[in-house]
């Protein structure tokens, strides 16, 4: 299973609804599917911390659907 598939799954479960959803991954062409796959932000690897943290802190604010 990759990480779309993954992702896809994950986010058909009612337990995840309102969970925000970061992926991660070296491969850059990934973004646009885990975005529209459900995840509410993607990181390419390698990952600064400062830059996991920004993005954590973004996902925490905003609003449960």
């Amino acid at each position: 299973m990759d990480i779309v598939e993954f992702i896809s799954l994950l986010c058909q479960r009612p337990e995840a609804d309102g969970v925000p959803i970061v992926a991660m991954s070296a491969f850059a062409h990934l973004k646009s599917k885990c975005l529209e796959g459900g995840c509410n932000d993607f990181l390419q690897k390698p990952i600064k911390l400062v830059e996991l943290m920004a993005h954590v802190t973004k996902c925490l604010q905003l609003k449960p659907s």
